[in-house]
């Protein structure tokens, strides 16, 4: 893959990338054996990956765990709204290195604007990941998005132009995908070895419904609560709207679970299915959406999703689930994050843990010419060292941005027709609903102060 051109008035370079540079052998047995940095610029092939975090709250630190092991990247810094959280990330920073070196930027924008920086983590709140992803892919930076994906359809389309434009790295936050037995489970599944999928069912935790908040206390001194709302309108401070389920659970800036934590189980079905860069024709279902309080997301829903393939998936909360298991008289310790049904038997995963209808399956050792998950071994972080290598080569990450958006799709869908109480019919070549009302439904602006 060759990064492609900006626009001529771009003022960043993109270069072709370390590994297709290396195998273009003619070009390379015309050079002296050793190179100056320069040669390169930013993408010598011997230097670490220069990495920053936007946003360093709870789950962006699990994720600095891996990259301040991995010796392939440095982290350099980071931003945060919350001063809080940037003090307490960059101090982890320093002594993980042994100096002071760590940055302080005020906001994802310097982040970008840094030379230095190669890649960015973006771990803020739903509403503002595309955004910042956008402008970063502009700026010729590697992106590591979490998930979900984003609150605006029409925002994944830009995100998408511009990806193809610039070339840089996407990894989506999936990181179930560099897990060893949710790989597996995808492999034996894939590979026929529980004969031809009849059904998929796909089971998300869900929290919500109503929540009348506390009273209003003062804003912290010194948070940035204009670059926490972003590209959200903005509405008067509240300690609960800046919270962590506020975060998850407001509508302005995000689906809920149905695309919080639906995103994982989301994944993983697209993929046991080879679907990942296709999607449902039907949708239908039923859920829940509070009456009172701040929270407004979807909660307690029952989807069913059809596939052009006859296949079928029930995504649904734990109580609808066991519903659907029932008929089946599984023998599952505990309720699975995914069953994939086949007609010869069927595989239940969860985290660290798969179950068979036969035992066999266990021990069943795939042929060569078999179907394979990319990822690196069992190590903890294989996700971000998955980015971080690929970042250096430019091939493709296991959660890469077709994937994402296709497993992002089905949250928005199931999202709509639980608001609307109607079924939807689904184009997933054209990425547009029957109904224009609900193609309308999954669109939004950004606000100008921090639009891209």
């Amino acid at each position: 893959m060759v990064h492609l051109l900006q626009s001529e008035n771009s003022k960043y370079t993109n270069i072709m990338n370390r590994r297709n540079f290396i195998k273009s052998s003619l070009f390379a047995a015309a050079l002296p054996t050793i190179l100056p940095s320069s040669v390169f610029g930013q993408s010598a092939p011997s230097k670490r990956i220069n990495v920053a975090f936007i946003a360093l709250g709870d789950r962006a630190n699990q994720i600095l765990g891996g990259a301040l092991a991995n010796p392939d990247c440095k982290v350099i810094g980071g931003c945060d709204p919350k001063p809080a959280h940037l003090e307490k990330s960059i101090a982890r920073i320093n002594a993980h290195y042994g100096n002071n070196d760590a940055k302080r930027y005020k906001s994802y924008r310097e982040v970008i604007a840094d030379p230095n920086v190669d890649a960015v983590f973006i771990v803020t709140p739903d509403h503002n990941h595309t955004p910042i992803a956008i402008a970063a892919a502009k700026a010729g930076k590697h992106v590591y998005c979490e998930k979900g994906l984003s609150v605006a359809m029409n925002w994944r389309q830009q995100l998408r132009k511009v990806l193809t434009e610039t070339g840089v790295t996407f990894q989506y936050g999936t990181q179930q995908r560099s897990e060893y037995y949710t790989g597996r489970a995808v492999e034996l599944t894939r590979n026929g070895y529980i004969g031809n999928l009849q059904e998929v069912i796909i089971n998300s935790p869900c929290i919500g419904g109503n929540s009348i908040p506390p009273p209003a206390t003062a804003m912290p001194d010194g948070f940035d609560y204009d670059q926490w709302i972003g590209v959200a309108p903005m509405v008067e401070y509240h300690q609960a709207r800046v919270s962590q389920n506020g975060g998850w659970h407001i509508y302005d800036y995000a689906l809920g679970f149905l695309a919080g934590w639906g995103a994982h189980p989301l994944d993983l079905a697209q993929l046991g299915m080879n679907t990942d860069e296709t999607g449902p024709i039907k949708i239908e279902g039923t859920g829940m959406l509070p009456t009172a309080g701040i929270f407004d997301t979807v909660y307690d829903w029952d989807i069913l999703l059809t596939y052009e393939n006859k296949v079928k998936c029930k995504f649904s909360t734990p109580k609808h689930v066991r519903n659907h298991l029932e008929p089946y008289k599984f023998n599952l310790v505990r309720t699975p994050q995914v069953v994939f049904v086949g007609d010869e038997g069927y595989i239940g995963v969860d985290r660290g843990e798969i179950s068979y209808s036969n035992p066999r399956l266990d021990k069943l050792v795939l042929k060569p010419s078999d179907w394979r998950v990319s990822r690196l071994s069992r190590r903890l972080y294989d996700h971000t060292a998955n980015f971080i290598n690929c970042c250096k080569s430019g091939d493709t990450p296991v959660s890469n941005f077709e994937a994402a958006i296709r497993s992002d799709t089905i949250s928005h869908l199931s999202d709509v027709v639980v608001r609307t109480g109607k079924s939807m019919d689904w184009n997933p070549k054209t990425e547009l609903a029957a109904l224009d009302i609900q193609n309308r439904m999954m669109m939004r602006n950004m606000r100008k102060e921090w639009a891209v």
